[in-house]
């Protein structure tokens, strides 16, 4: 236990705690819950798993002087631990107390801590744009395209038929279809709302495979809420064969599809729908954005070059 007193005494007090606190104390919490078995059922030390959480919260606060008291603490706890392991008898939760105390009395740090810990996670789980261009190929090849092949600009949106947002976009996407003739829209589905988003994003790829994918995709955004029967009343209004597009919805191939999409949003981080990105283009799109900003973007992505390759 020497280990905790010279860690205290360190010049490179943060360096050193934060390596101690990724390796030593994971391993350590993973330890306790083995140990916690041998007390005849007894769970793992309360105390030591305080100590720990103290110590975790001043390593964030990058304070020695706070870092070291824990590391006390939890000498303290890990001792008392091994000792009652060794009597096979649960330990006390006299120092508890001692442990709570300290934290109590520092809440500032275990206030940092937490928001230092909840911004790491918001950005780790940020799209990032560096992705998206390193998978463009990948992004801008698959999905229900149009436009034409040659594109000079190309832009894919992310979305969910159920998505109040992805309906109020819709106009804006048919006048940049109507005053852009080479760009080239690619739509992916996201459905992450309803089950329901689910079946209408099937429908709608097999309603595509009798060559009516935008006439389908159209009609359904402009009802504010629809019912699976909306989906085959909108098919057979477009003169589509009703048996077969069930069928088509129901297919492996579309399943198949439909989930592609969802996985490839996913792993790039999308959060929610709408999420437009344009080829080549140096910034994000989520939400619901403006024209303006989506025929800058285009603009840009075609005198650039880079929004086809």
């Amino acid at each position: 236990m020497q280990i905790f007193q010279k860690a205290s005494n360190s010049a490179s007090c943060r360096p050193f705690f934060t390596k101690l606190s990724t390796t030593f104390i994971t391993g350590l919490l993973a330890g306790l819950a083995t140990t916690g078995a041998a007390f005849a059922g007894a769970p793992a030390d309360k105390g030591v798993t305080i100590a720990i959480s103290a110590l975790q919260a001043a390593i964030a606060s990058g304070s020695r002087e706070e870092s070291a008291a824990a590391l006390n603490l939890l000498e303290a706890s890990v001792a008392r631990l091994e000792k009652a392991a060794k009597s096979e008898q649960p330990p006390s939760d006299h120092l508890d107390a001692a442990i709570a105390a300290w934290i109590k009395s520092h809440p500032a740090d275990i206030v940092a801590a937490v928001n230092a810990y909840m911004a790491e996670q918001r950005t780790a789980n940020q799209p990032k744009l560096e992705d998206f261009r390193a998978r463009e190929p990948e992004i801008f090849g698959g999905g229900v395209s149009v436009g034409p092949n040659d594109a000079k600009a190309e832009l894919v949106v992310f979305a969910d038929f159920n998505c109040g947002f992805c309906r109020k976009a819709q106009p804006m996407l048919a006048a940049l279809r109507a005053a852009h003739p080479d760009l080239k829209i690619v739509y992916r589905d996201f459905p992450i709302l309803s089950p329901l988003s689910t079946t209408a994003a099937r429908v709608a790829r097999a309603a595509g495979l009798q060559g009516k994918f935008l006439a389908f995709h159209d009609a359904l955004y402009e009802m504010d809420r629809f019912t699976e029967a909306d989906l085959w009343r909108i098919g057979g209004e477009l003169g589509l064969d009703v048996e077969t597009l069930k069928r088509d919805a129901g297919s492996t191939q579309v399943i198949d599809a439909v989930e592609k999409d969802g996985a490839l949003a996913r792993s790039l981080k999308i959060g929610g729908t709408p999420f437009f990105h344009v080829r080549g283009h140096d910034r994000l799109m989520p939400g619901l954005v403006s024209i303006e900003d989506l025929t800058r973007a285009i603009t840009q992505a075609r005198m650039t070059g880079e929004g086809r390759r």
